[in-house]
């Protein structure tokens, strides 16, 4: 949850690099996040920047950020995923689609435009991939 007095730019990097850790297949990840509508704007295009500058590659180069899924049928997974999420009307923000090459890369991803309900936001995607959506006010 990111609240309304953050500063989105310095927890921006931190969330990302917490969130895409081992491309975001590590059980501590975050799967999701929540942020207050005061900052949502700058959080999912700061997010969307980190997506979009990270170097997706071999794991085994040094100057990769993101390596591979584990396998093929993760990889698809993650994609069957986020399709849902298109096809009910979220914005992918940036990524989106898996990347050409061996090996079983996905790019980076950014959704936006999604609720509970939505697969990709009850469902662990084990993926790089990020449902961002927003709230206005934290009742106990």
């Amino acid at each position: 949850m990111v609240l309304e007095d953050a500063d989105v730019g310095r927890i921006a990097q931190r969330l990302f690099a917490a969130a895409f850790d081992n491309n975001g297949q590590a059980c501590v990840a975050p799967k999701r996040v929540y942020a207050h509508q005061r900052v949502y704007g700058a959080l999912v295009e700061a997010l969307a920047e980190c997506a979009r500058s990270a170097k997706v590659g071999d794991g085994f180069d040094p100057t990769s950020e993101l390596g591979p899924l584990s396998n093929s049928a993760q990889r698809t997974r993650v994609a069957e995923l986020v399709d849902d999420a298109s096809a009910g009307g979220a914005t992918i923000v940036t990524g989106g689609h898996a990347l050409p090459g061996p090996g079983f890369y996905y790019a980076p991803t950014i959704v936006t435009g999604v609720s509970n309900g939505v697969r990709l936001v009850d469902e662990e995607q084990f993926g790089p991939v990020l449902p961002v959506m927003s709230f206005s006010g934290v009742e106990a």
